[in-house]
């Protein structure tokens, strides 16, 4: 009967001595499965008790205005999609450039003139236009007004001026522009304005004046519109070269 107690008790040891040490019949539940009991979190709210955010979302610990702990979801962003191919790839790549386009391309061996514009026309007659007029402020006066323009490479655009007043003769000479005008293709009509500068004149307060003055002229006559002296016809003649023969 001894030996038979002793032989129960090996068998047991030797079962024990099989079993792993730290085994045991259940196991504890897995991460995946304790988040499935958990209850679904509401989106966009604060969740007081720690919840399941659905799919594309994360959950996320935050602390409400009390201090407390809350739940929220953060919706997952969608990582940037890889550039896909070129829709419209050139089916046959020319690595040649074209000689006819960029700053080294040929000119025009044929280019088409369109002549001079208007304003050009304008600006040409004048630089060669010579206008007087002759005037009696009283029977036994006479007087007279000169507007001779010029444009060369020397002296550039220049005017000369003189007006007879009836106690003073003022004369001035300057730099003109043309400020607008136009022309007829033969410039034999014509009207614009032009500015002109006192550059040099017999009066120290006239030196440094600037005048914008009107013109339009038609055959031999021309309009000129001072803006000191008035509106007055003038006899106009155009030479034949744009030289400047009077300067000073």
């Amino acid at each position: 009967m001894r030996f038979a107690r002793l032989a129960l008790l090996l068998v047991l040891l030797m079962m024990f001595a099989l079993v792993p040490m730290g085994a045991s019949s259940s196991s504890p539940p897995s991460e995946a499965t304790a988040a499935a009991k958990l209850a679904k979190c509401k989106i966009g709210k604060a969740n007081k008790k720690k919840c399941r955010c659905p799919e594309g979302y994360k959950r996320v610990k935050r602390k409400n205005r009390e201090g407390k702990k809350v739940f929220r979801c953060k919706k997952i962003k969608a990582p940037a999609p890889a550039p896909g191919p070129d829709p419209d790839p050139d089916p046959d790549p020319d690595p040649t450039p074209d000689p006819n386009s960029g700053p080294n391309s040929d000119p025009d061996p044929n280019p088409v003139d369109s002549g001079p514009t208007p304003e050009q026309i304008f600006a040409d007659v004048l630089s060669r236009t010579y206008l007087l007029r002759n005037y009696q402020p009283s029977p036994s006066a006479n007087h007279s007004e000169e507007y001779a323009f010029c444009n060369d490479s020397t002296h550039g655009m220049r005017m000369w001026h003189k007006y007879e007043g009836i106690a003073f003769i003022y004369e001035s000479t300057g730099p003109w522009r043309v400020l607008s005008g136009t022309a007829s293709a033969d410039g034999s009509t014509g009207s614009g304005r032009f500015e002109y500068t006192q550059q040099t004149a017999n009066f120290d307060e006239e030196v440094g004046k600037v005048q914008v003055i009107d013109i339009a002229w038609n055959g031999d006559i021309a309009t000129v519109a001072h803006p000191e002296i008035g509106t007055y016809n003038f006899a106009k003649t155009v030479s034949s070269s744009s030289s400047c023969t009077r300067t000073t």
